[in-house]
C-alpha cells in the first residue's frame, strides 16, 4: 500500500506524462488495476513562464 501523491504541473505534456508514469509504475508494483492515489494541480503555463521572462524566479517558487 502506498500513500497519496501530490504533484504540481506546469505544462500539459509534463503533467500528463507524470500522471501516466505514476499510474503505470504503480500498477506494476501493486496490481493491474491499482496505482497510488494521485492528486494533481496545474497552474496556467502563461503565469509560470511570465516569472522568469520578467526577471523573477521567486514568482515560480511562490
Amino acid at each position: 500500500m502506498s500513500g497519496p501523491i501530490g504533484r504540481v504541473g506546469c505544462s500539459t505534456e509534463g503533467a500528463a506524462l507524470c500522471y501516466r508514469t505514476v499510474c503505470i509504475k504503480g500498477a506494476a508494483r501493486m496490481d493491474p488495476h491499482g496505482h497510488p492515489e494521485l492528486s494533481m494541480h496545474t497552474h496556467s503555463l502563461a503565469d509560470y513562464v511570465a516569472c522568469p521572462d520578467y526577471g523573477g524566479l521567486a514568482g515560480v517558487v511562490r
